[in-house]
């Protein structure tokens, strides 16, 4: 089992990236609870499930920090 501390300022991104997660790693289990993620798989890929899990966070908290950029981008092409 692998445990992630969740950094501050990235609660609100762990919902999407456990699904994300789920959907890449079938065979792995993800769950969160008391501000850590848990992990456990068969395999012996701490490493990599450890880098991947941080890797969505990154990448959640980035597209929703950006979507109102983005879509103000998309408002101002339709003009």
């Amino acid at each position: 089992t692998i445990l992630l501390d969740v950094p501050d300022g990235f609660a609100a991104y762990v919902s999407a990236a456990l699904v994300r997660f789920a959907y890449v790693h079938p065979q792995a289990q993800a769950r969160y609870c008391d501000g850590r993620i848990s992990i456990t798989t068969a395999d012996d890929q701490e490493s990599f499930h450890r880098r991947e899990m941080l890797h969505l966070l990154y990448r959640e908290k980035v597209y929703r920090e950006t979507l109102p950029i983005r879509q103000a981008a998309f408002d101002a092409l339709r003009r």
